[in-house]
C-alpha cells in the first residue's frame, strides 16, 4: 500500500513538473512571437512590391520608414525580447530564482568588504 502511495506521488511530481516547464515553453514561445511577428510583417511588405512595383516601393522610400521603423523592429524588439526572457526564468523557475539570490547575495557581502576595509 505504501509502494503505490509512493508511485503516486513521484507520478505526481512528475507530472507537475512537465506541466510546468510546458506553461514555461509555452510563454517563452508566445513572447518570441509577439517581439518577431511586426519583424517578419516589415520583411514580407518589403518583399512583396519587388516583384510588383518599383524597389523597393513608396511605402519603403519614406523617411520615417528608412529611419524609425526598420531601426525600431529589428533591433529594438529583439533588444527587449533578450530582455525579457532572464525575467521570465526568474519567475517561472525556483533553481534559477534561488541562483539569482546567490549570486546578489555574493556581490553585496563582496562590496561591503570592500567599503569597510
Amino acid at each position: 500500500s505504501s509502494g503505490i502511495n509512493a508511485e503516486y506521488g513521484q507520478c505526481a511530481v512528475l507530472q507537475r513538473r512537465l506541466m510546468s516547464a510546458t506553461y514555461t515553453v509555452l510563454t517563452m514561445t508566445s513572447i518570441y512571437m509577439v517581439f518577431n511577428i511586426p519583424v517578419c510583417v516589415l520583411y514580407c511588405l518589403y518583399l512583396t512590391p519587388i516583384t510588383e512595383y518599383t524597389y523597393p516601393g513608396e511605402f519603403f522610400n519614406t523617411w520615417f520608414m528608412y529611419y524609425y521603423v526598420w531601426n525600431l523592429t529589428e533591433v529594438l524588439s529583439v533588444a527587449v525580447n533578450s530582455a525579457v526572457n532572464p525575467l521570465v526564468y526568474y519567475f517561472r523557475i525556483a533553481l534559477y530564482r534561488r541562483w539569482i539570490l546567490d549570486r546578489l547575495v555574493c556581490i553585496q557581502l563582496q562590496l561591503r568588504k570592500l567599503y569597510i576595509v
